[in-house]
This record gives structure tokens, C-alpha cells and sequence, in this order.
């Protein structure tokens, strides 16, 4: 009898130091924490800060193309997946579109929203699709 009272203080007291060891890890935790509230109990919904980003600002990139026509492209790409294509003409803006990058086999596409217009590039060449058709290929980057 005297094993068994033993055995259940011992399992009583093994429980007791593994929540009371669970409650101080989530209370370290929670500190860091800012409580969302609801639940059963307090704390239940925590939101934590767990990276802090070095700049609000978006990875921006600036791309200019010249075609064998004298037109040029200019390009504008955000975070890799977002471009804003503007197409001149002597120095005229004739057609501007913003696209979100797409799946493709080869280099890297962008369809605008409306799905007319196409920005593919591969390398350091570019071309400008409109209704499936090829309206400029072959302008190359310039430094």
C-alpha cells in the first residue's frame, strides 16, 4: 500500500513540475507577446513579432530597353514580382500597363491585370506581347 501511495505522489508531483515548468515557458513567451484576448483563458491568442525587416521600402529595380525601331522600354520591377512597363515613342509615352509575374518555360513573364499586354525578358532582351501577338521583340537592355 505504501508503494502505491508513494508511486501516485511521485507521478502527482512529476505532473505538477511539468505544468508549472509549461505555464513559466508560456509566460516568458507571452512577455515578448501582445494578447489578442478570447479564448478560455487569458493570453489564449498571442501575436509575436517574429522578424524585424531591415526597411519598409520595396526592393525596386529600374530597366531601360532599346528596340531596333528607336522605341524604348522602360521597366519598372518590384520585389520581383510586380512590373510597371511604360513604352515610348520619341521620347511619347504610347503605352503604359502594370503586370504580376506569371508562370513561364523560359526567362521571366509579367501579364498585366487585364490580361492584353505581356512583359517577357530573358537575359538582357525583352518583348511586349498584346492579345497573344508579338508587337516588339528583340529591344535590348541599356546600361
Amino acid at each position: 500500500m505504501k508503494r502505491i501511495l508513494f508511486l501516485i505522489i511521485g507521478i502527482a508531483l512529476l505532473g505538477a513540475s511539468f505544468t508549472a515548468g509549461m505555464w513559466w515557458q508560456k509566460q516568458l513567451y507571452l512577455d515578448i507577446c501582445l494578447d489578442l484576448g478570447g479564448g478560455v483563458n487569458p493570453r489564449d491568442y498571442p501575436i509575436c513579432v517574429i522578424e524585424k525587416t531591415e526597411s519598409s521600402e520595396p526592393n525596386e529595380k529600374q530597366i531601360s530597353y532599346a528596340c531596333s525601331d528607336s522605341t524604348q522600354i522602360e521597366v519598372r520591377l518590384i520585389e520581383q514580382d510586380f512590373v510597371q512597363v511604360s513604352i515610348l515613342q520619341r521620347g511619347t509615352e504610347i503605352i503604359q500597363f502594370s503586370g504580376i509575374h506569371s508562370i513561364s518555360a523560359s526567362g521571366a513573364k509579367y501579364d498585366s491585370s487585364d490580361k492584353q499586354y505581356v512583359y517577357w525578358t530573358k537575359g538582357d532582351e525583352c518583348m511586349i506581347m498584346k492579345n497573344d501577338e508579338i508587337i516588339y521583340s528583340g529591344c535590348k537592355e541599356v546600361n
